[in-house]
């Protein structure tokens, strides 16, 4: 189950960023999952401001660093061992720009890969 347990605006376009946990038991992949951006100034409508592209797997209590700017993701470990993945979001705006009041998680229940169907299936 990922979560997002730390969000900093202050830091500046390049340290801001958003920490989220895996606090399952088991791996997320990351593929899919959209980080959702709420801020009064989007006259409601919620911004998707980053979607996670690849796979990468996010272990057990291991964390994602996901940073507003530019830059090369890349796989480190805390302080404490927990792994950790550095991503980022390559964004112009950042989230104190915007005003965000709210972050959202949101996870891919179910995917199904689309295979092209024979033609003599549709007549």
């Amino acid at each position: 189950m990922l979560r997002i347990v730390g969000v900093d605006m202050e830091s500046g376009p390049e340290r801001e960023g958003i920490l989220l946990q895996n606090q399952g038991v088991m791996n997320v992949d990351l593929h899919g999952i959209a980080v959702i951006a709420e801020a009064p100034g989007l006259d409601g409508v919620p911004k998707v401001w980053h979607v996670f592209a690849g796979s990468k797997r996010v272990l057990p209590r291991g964390y994602v660093l996901l940073r507003t700017g530019v830059g090369v993701p890349c796989e480190a470990r805390t302080k404490d061992g927990h792994p950790i993945t550095l991503d980022y979001a390559q964004q112009t705006e950042t989230l104190k720009d915007l005003g965000v009041t709210n972050l959202r998680l949101l996870v891919p229940s179910n995917s199904f890969p689309v295979e092209p169907v024979p033609h003599i299936m549709l007549r």
